[in-house]
């Protein structure tokens, strides 16, 4: 009904392809409208009111990749440019302010070789932290008064590692194995992905600040069979 309406979206978007000699270049544009989106007001600090607010949402964003094959190698690279902002009559002083999960920018890229049933692939991601909401220290604890999402979060990237090998177990039927290794993270970096804030439940309650960061180096190993 009208306390929690139905999500209405209308998006408009245009790209091209180009794909020739083994290389491949994918383009998109969007522009994205969202109305009738809900927000519980604790979600934003304000205990004084736990009511539920319905606002609009504003995306435009760009996404291009680009892949190249040669000699047994391929290599890409991706690029995405997001910008999204929210809207609600009664928070913010009825201002846009960045949603929760943009990031502006945002790049990867990868390469990987082939050789007699191994593969071998090296991957870099960078992209702008996300936003959060700034707070600040005072007599009574941590106060709100920036606006919201107005801070924004390091920047995150990381390197990753990966090899697999197929072979065949047994030339009387199609039984075949795979075994692998990757590594995630290798230089270990320790990216923080989340700042938040928790224990707003009434005005007498002390607001907690919890972050949370990404795992550090992490091996992992890998068997399959296919039959």
């Amino acid at each position: 009904g009208n306390a929690f309406p139905i999500i209405n979206g209308q998006q408009v978007s245009a790209g091209f392809i180009y794909s020739k000699k083994g290389v491949s270049i994918d383009i998109d544009a969007y522009h994205k409208k969202l109305k009738n989106i809900t927000a519980l007001s604790l979600g934003f600090l304000n205990p004084e009111n736990s009511s539920f607010n319905i606002g609009q949402q504003k995306i435009v964003g760009l996404d291009a990749f680009v892949k190249k094959q040669f000699n047994g190698f391929i290599s890409w690279l991706s690029y995405s440019f997001n910008k999204s902002e929210s809207r609600f009559e009664n928070l913010n002083n009825s201002k846009d302010f960045t949603s929760k999960s943009n990031v502006t920018h945002s790049f990867s890229t990868a390469l990987s070789y082939e050789l007699e049933g191994f593969q071998f692939a090296l991957g870099w991601k960078w992209q702008t932290g996300k936003p959060y909401t700034l707070a600040k220290e005072s007599s009574d604890g941590l106060e709100f008064n920036d606006g919201i999402n107005t801070g924004e979060l390091p920047i995150y990237h990381r390197l990753d590692f990966s090899s697999t090998y197929k072979f065949k177990l047994s030339k009387r039927n199609k039984l075949r194995g795979k075994i692998g290794l990757s590594i995630r993270n290798i230089y270990n970096r320790m990216n923080l992905i989340s700042r938040e804030y928790r224990g707003n439940n009434s005005l007498d309650d002390p607001i907690e600040l919890i972050e949370k960061f990404s795992v550090g180096i992490t091996p992992n190993l890998m068997f399959r069979l296919y039959w």
